[in-house]
């Protein structure tokens, strides 16, 4: 800005605030500020407005429009897919809890390669497992997750995880039960 001595900084994690000044930069051309060692995946809110120096006070400005950015979420980790141990037919998914997400989405395919489809939209950053329930018995699933969070009504998503699959699990197969062998009247030599 033309005219002015120099420029507040100040930010908030949310739009209503409370805001904090992150910095003064002094002198009119002095328009960029790096802000080091954020979190991953937080996002913060930032208003700047000038001022000039009347009789050595500073006189402010408005301020800008609030300017905020999408969160940058790290990639899911995803630990484990099991077969239930009282159910062959339940398979158990678990994951790391991803920083400042809100949510997971949960996929799943066939094969490796296969053309994945969405299990369940998960709506709690907390929530780091997920029971899938009638299954086929025996049966492998390739399951991948990715976390999202919502900011100012858009949805942002971190990068998938690493794909990780059930073993076929104990396939319980009922023993046969022999009811007779017989002699049949008509023919001596069937059995």
């Amino acid at each position: 800005v033309e005219g002015v001595d120099g420029y507040e900084l100040s930010r908030s994690e949310s739009k209503e605030g409370p805001f904090e000044i992150v910095s003064t930069l002094e002198g009119q051309n002095r328009n960029v500020f790096v802000s080091s060692k954020q979190p991953v995946g937080s996002v913060k809110y930032y208003r700047v407005r000038a001022y000039v120096l009347v009789n050595g006070v500073k006189q402010y400005g408005e301020y800008s429009e609030l300017m905020g950015h999408k969160a940058v979420l790290e990639q899911a980790q995803l630990n484990s897919v099991t077969v239930d141990s009282s159910d062959p037919t339940k398979r158990v998914v678990q994951w790391e809890k991803v920083p400042y997400a809100d949510g997971y989405e949960l996929e799943w395919a066939g094969t490796p390669d296969g053309s994945y489809e969405l299990v369940k939209n998960i709506t709690s950053g907390d929530t780091t497992s997920f029971v899938s329930s009638g299954q086929e018995v025996g049966s492998v699933k390739y399951y991948r997750i990715r976390a999202y969070r919502v900011t100012e009504g858009q949805v942002g998503y971190g990068p998938y995880s690493e794909i990780k699959h059930n073993e076929p699990g104990n396939i319980s197969i009922p023993t046969p039960q022999m009811v007779r062998v017989e002699v049949r009247p008509e023919d001596a030599t069937k059995r």
